[in-house]
Parts: structure tokens; sequence; C-alpha cells
């Protein structure tokens, strides 16, 4: 099943192969689920800028070939700057507010459903598109 290898090139740079193709991101890879030919990678929050466009987007799908399919929607969600900062023990403070990563990413055992988590929230995810089918608020 895993014909496709994780491969460190650089420290703090990773790479996803595809068959004779190795893919760089310029992100860590915290987690990956293979559904058939599709792979789902989950990418460290921390390794994006706070004025990136895609903060908080931090799920993507390949195909077999490394084609970006898909980026996971945002959750709609977003705290201030310095929130965020405070939690990773960062000392500057900037002045605008920066959306809600995901914190995991899994196979439903039981359903089969691809399924990713923010701070508070459950989504079941859609393989082929990246949307949320539904969500469910966790109660801490």
């Amino acid at each position: 099943m895993w014909r496709y290898l994780l491969q460190l090139i650089r420290p703090g740079q990773w790479s996803f192969r595809f068959g004779a193709q190795t893919i760089q991101f310029d992100r860590r890879i915290w987690d990956i689920v293979q559904i058939s030919d599709t792979f789902v990678l989950q990418f460290a929050d921390t390794d994006y800028n706070l004025d990136d466009p895609m903060q908080g987007r931090n799920i993507e799908a390949y195909d077999a070939s490394g084609q970006l399919l898909w980026r996971i929607e945002g959750t709609g969600v977003t705290f201030p700057s310095s929130w965020r900062q405070i939690a990773w023990g960062w000392g500057r403070r900037v002045q605008h507010e920066v959306p809600e990563s995901y914190m995991s990413l899994w196979l439903d055992e039981q359903t089969g459903d691809l399924m990713a988590a923010s701070i508070s929230t459950r989504y079941v995810i859609d393989p082929e598109t990246g949307l949320h089918l539904s969500s469910e608020y966790k109660d801490r």
C-alpha cells in the first residue's frame, strides 16, 4: 500500500514521493491518509506565515501523480494573531485575525469517512472536494 515514501530532504523541509516523482514542500507534513490513489496530507499549521492566504487550510489532497486535487475548506473561525503567538511562545504582536487551523486528520474506523478536527470542531470531509460534509462541536 505504501509505495510512496515520506523522506526528509533537508532539515525543516519535507517531500513526498509519488512513484518516481518527488514533490518538495516548504511545510512539514504532520499526517498522511491514503484513500485509493488519493493522498491527503496535513501540514504543520505553524509553518504558514500569519499573512499567508492559505493559513488555516493546512490539509491538501494529491493524486498518485502528485497533482494537487484540493485544499480543505476553511473552518470560518478566526483568532486574534496575538492569541496564536502567545500560544506558541512568539514574542511579537500583530494586530489582525488568523484563521483557525486543523489539528488532526484521520479515517473513521467505523464509517470509513475522512475526518479532520480543529480545536473545537470535528468535520466529515468530502474526499473528492475537501468541503465539509458535516461538523460536530467537540465538548472538552
